[in-house]
C-alpha cells in the first residue's frame, strides 16, 4: 500500500509503502448505479441530503453550489446505468444499512480494501501500467473530449469519448475484473482522513452525521493525470459534501 518515492506526481500523504493484511471481502464490480440506488429509495422512501437541503455542488468553469441538483436531477444526462452522484456519506451509509442483514453486512471499503482492489495485483501507479496514453481505454477522465468544453484544462493525451460520467463498465476492467476503479467518479471510503494515515492505525467514521474529513479515492471524469493513480488520496467533508464527480461502491462481508 502506498506509492514509492520515485512515483511521478506522488503526494506526501501516500507513504511510506507498507504491507497490509486483509480479511476476505467482496467488492462491487461497478460503481453503484442510479438504478441500484433507485431500488433502495423505492423500498425505503429515503430522501437524500441534496433533496432535503435543496442543493448540491457542480462544475461549470468553477465549482459552485446550485439549487435543485440531486441524484434525480444531476444537471447533465444520465441513464440508470450511470454511477449515482450527489450523495453524501450519510446517504450512502443509509443504503448500506438497508442492504445489510443477518447473513451479510454491507459498507464502504476501507482505504486498504480500496487500494488492494484498485491495484488488481499490480505495483505500478495505475493498474494498466505507466503509459498515460492508455488511460482512456480503462478510465473516464479529463481528456481531449472534455477539453473541447474546458480548453484551459490539463488533460490526458487521449480520448475516452465521455464528457461527464459514463455508464459503468463502458471501459476495460483491471485484472480483478473491476471496472472504473480509476476515473468516472471519485469513490467514498470508510476511513477518516489523516495526513499520516499510512503511518498510523486506520480509523473509520463511527458517527456518519459528524463533520469529519473522509477519504475519497480514484479520481473522476474531472481529474487530470496526477490524480488518476491507485495510491492518490483526497478527502471531503462527510456530512455535507455531495457533487457531480463523487460516487461510491460497496463491500460485503
Amino acid at each position: 500500500m502506498g506509492s514509492p518515492r520515485h512515483e511521478k506526481n506522488r503526494g506526501d500523504d501516500e507513504g511510506p509503502v507498507k504491507n497490509v493484511c486483509l480479511d476476505a471481502f467482496w467488492i462491487s464490480t461497478h460503481e453503484i448505479t442510479v438504478n441500484q440506488f433507485q431500488k433502495f429509495v423505492d423500498a425505503s422512501g429515503y430522501q437524500t441530503q441534496a433533496e432535503t437541503d435543496g442543493f448540491s455542488w457542480t462544475y461549470d468553469g468553477k465549482w459552485k453550489r446550485r439549487n435543485g441538483l440531486s441524484w434525480k436531477n444531476p444537471e447533465f444526462n444520465q441513464t440508470g446505468d450511470h454511477p449515482v452522484i450527489h450523495l453524501t456519506y450519510l446517504d450512502i451509509m443509509a443504503m448500506a444499512r438497508w442492504l445489510s442483514n443477518l447473513q451479510y453486512q454491507f459498507t464502504l471499503p476501507t482505504e486498504m480494501q480500496w487500494e488492494y482492489a484498485c491495484r488488481g495485483g499490480s505495483s505500478q501507479s495505475r493498474y494498466f501500467g505507466e503509459d498515460i496514453v492508455k488511460t482512456c481505454a480503462y478510465a473516464n477522465i479529463a481528456d481531449h473530449t472534455i477539453q473541447q468544453k474546458y480548453q484551459a484544462w490539463t488533460v490526458h493525451p487521449c480520448n475516452d469519448s465521455f464528457t461527464f460520467t459514463a455508464p459503468v463498465g463502458s471501459l476495460l476492467p483491471n485484472a480483478f475484473g473491476l471496472y472504473d476503479m480509476l476515473g468516472n467518479v471519485w469513490e467514498w471510503c470508510l476511513d477518516v482522513y489523516h495526513h499520516q494515515t499510512y503511518l498510523n492505525k486506520h480509523a473509520v467514521l463511527r458517527v456518519s452525521s459528524e463533520w469529519k474529513p473522509v477519504v475519497i479515492r480514484g479520481g473522476s471524469w474531472y481529474s487530470r493525470p496526477e490524480f488518476v493513480r491507485c495510491a492518490n488520496r483526497d478527502y471531503v467533508a462527510s456530512c455535507i459534501r455531495r457533487s457531480s464527480d463523487l460516487g461510491f461502491r460497496l463491500v460485503m462481508h
